[in-house]
């Protein structure tokens, strides 16, 4: 089956296949399209679970966003590398990709990609057993988090920042970063963003069990669900809140 074209920034021809079009791709000098697209299509074996192609899809991803000076390249391909290896249980091998995905962030000072990696990190280091290096690199994520300016990025980073906690089993401070998210998810302009966002909000509110406000939060869902013109298609919060 042929795969239509993935949006407007997509120059693949229309009847290629995926597979086909990339084999064309890295046989060009075209490094930035080669850094982006292996990205996408990486992505795409990895959710088939052909993990090996899209570690060698991925590489070359990185390696062309390197030699081309695109830090922000390098750090998402590092980022998704870094996950399959979490995926396959290669701890050693996650952790330095997950290192390399903060280091380009970093150079590509991205507020939202520099504490999304390190909220990574954070996990990753306390599963390996490593909370004092997990509370330091916590810390930075608190700092970076204030000068992330999009709504939706915040809305997002503050609900991982609330199951950082709760994992610590610290509530109070969950609870307090679940409200924050809470506040900007109840704000948001359009309704179907607003109830998806409320939705994810009340599962938080579950999980730090506090039914009363879970039951609250979906109270707010259903009222705005009724806002909706034909009521039924949701729409991703993570793009515009």
């Amino acid at each position: 089956t042929d795969v239509a074209e993935g949006g407007a920034g997509d120059t693949r021809p229309r009847h290629c296949r995926p597979a086909e079009y990339w084999q064309t791709v890295i046989q060009t000098d075209n490094q930035e399209l080669v850094a982006d697209l292996g990205i996408k299509y990486g992505l795409q074996l990895a959710i088939q679970g052909e993990y090996t192609s899209a570690l060698e899809t991925l590489r070359r991803s990185l390696t062309a966003a390197v030699n081309s000076d695109l830090p922000a390249k390098a750090s998402e391909a590092s980022y998704q590398i870094s996950e399959i290896y979490r995926i396959l249980g290669a701890s050693s091998e996650s952790l330095e990709s997950l290192q390399s995905a903060i280091y380009y962030a970093d150079v590509a000072n991205i507020p939202y990609m520099r504490t999304k990696h390190r909220c990574a990190m954070v996990h990753a280091l306390h599963w390996r057993g490593r909370p004092t290096e997990a509370a330091r690199v916590l810390d930075e994520v608190i700092e970076l988090i204030s000068i992330v300016s999009s709504r939706s990025q915040k809305f997002r980073l503050l609900l991982d920042l609330a199951g950082i906690y709760l994992r610590l089993d610290n509530t109070d401070v969950a609870l307090r970063y679940l409200k924050q998210a809470h506040e900007i998810a109840r704000t948001s302009p359009d309704p179907q963003i607003r109830v998806d966002a409320l939705l994810d909000v009340a599962k938080g509110y579950l999980f730090t069990k506090l039914p009363v406000d879970a039951e609250s939060a979906l109270a707010e869902a259903e009222r705005t669900f009724t806002l909706l013109p034909g009521a039924g298609a949701h729409a991703d919060h993570e793009h515009i809140l």
